[in-house]
């Protein structure tokens, strides 16, 4: 079973348009073996759910094991932006 732990969240801001402002987190993912990777994803868009399945997949493709395989965890959720 290959470890996933997210290990930081962040918010950003992103200034797509002069009159726009869009919010953004910042996911830093590690594996056991040391392996991080970072994610961005407009807070308005995030699914936990769909997330999850994201980096099942991409750890996935990367060490060619099956998604049911992968365990994601969770050090520290992404804070609420309004």
């Amino acid at each position: 079973m290959l470890k996933v732990r997210v290990k930081d969240v962040i918010v950003i801001t992103v200034k797509p348009r002069m009159t726009q402002t869009t919010y953004q987190y910042v996911f830093v993912v590690e594996d056991q073996y040391g392996f991080s990777k970072v994610y961005f994803i407009d807070t308005d868009k995030y699914d936990k759910q769909k997330f999850i399945e994201l980096v099942k997949l991409d750890y996935a493709g990367k060490y060619a094991i099956p998604v049911s395989n992968i365990e994601v965890e969770f050090f520290v959720e992404p804070p609420r932006v309004s």
